[in-house]
């Protein structure tokens, strides 16, 4: 399982937790409340943390496809030259 497929599935249960809790009983324990509130959390922070890194090795593989898509052509217009040269 990838770190992305963790962070959904870790997730999916925090918001299952949630759902089976009931939050509009005026007599949940405290502690249910705490134990909730402090995995739903974390789980927010550790999925934005993974998301702003995601984000941040797609920037890096647009700037690495640009460059790459750069040499191609360089590569290109080099052969075209040295074809029309021959």
């Amino acid at each position: 399982m990838n770190l992305t497929a963790h962070y959904v599935s870790d997730s999916r249960q925090v918001i299952a937790e949630v759902e089976a809790a009931d939050i509009t009983n005026p007599d949940l324990p405290r502690v249910d409340v705490v134990v909730l509130v402090t995995r739903l959390t974390e789980t927010l922070r550790t999925t934005a943390t993974h998301a702003e890194r995601l984000g941040q090795s797609n920037t890096r593989l647009r700037n690495e496809i640009a460059e790459l898509e750069s040499q191609v052509r360089a590569l290109h217009e080099a052969l075209r030259d040295t074809q029309a040269a021959a």
